[in-house]
């Protein structure tokens, strides 16, 4: 009987967790409203899988969205076919940077194979220990100043990016 018990209660949870809506994102702020103010990003020099260096400051006068993530993180490696999609609709000044924290390059060669467009840059942590980035895919948008204008922990849907890069 007290295993049917709990077995019923999985299965109303489960089903519960099925049928539960994911809350929606809210709308972007206003660039530096009250819950926003002006933060400088934390600079980083950092290679592509090219061996070119990337430093942020370099970047200042465009707007700059550093992905996050790791080669384990399914979610992480799921978004990837969106992003590649994300980075052909952007603006020339819009810059799609994925910061990939500790992977070997090899790894993270072989898991961007279909997606050459994109620009990965490796990290032994410098970045993520910068960015205080405790979690992953994190998405951290940089305005044209230079200033963090906000981070998202989890996947972003393109079109909420691209709402966030028009207001910027």
């Amino acid at each position: 009987m007290r295993k049917l018990l709990v077995l019923l209660v999985v299965t109303v949870l489960g089903l519960a967790g099925c049928f539960a809506r994911t809350p929606a994102l809210p709308e972007p702020p206003e660039p530096n409203d009250d819950e926003n103010q002006a933060v400088a990003a934390p600079d980083f020099e950092l290679q592509d899988l090219d061996g070119g260096v990337w430093r942020l400051r370099d970047l200042r006068g465009d707007v700059v969205i550093l992905y996050f993530w790791h080669g384990n993180c399914p979610t992480c490696v799921a978004k990837l076919p969106d992003l590649a999609g994300l980075e052909q609709r952007l603006p020339e000044d819009v810059h799609l940077l994925l910061l990939n924290g500790g992977d070997s390059r090899e790894k993270v060669e072989k898991l961007l194979a279909d997606y050459p467009n994109l620009t990965v840059l490796l990290d032994s942590e410098q970045a993520f220990r910068a960015y205080a980035i405790t979690h992953v895919p994190t998405t951290v948008f940089v305005d044209r100043a230079g200033n963090v204008y906000r981070g998202y922990i989890g996947p972003l849907p393109n079109d909420y990016i691209l709402s966030i890069v028009n207001g910027l």
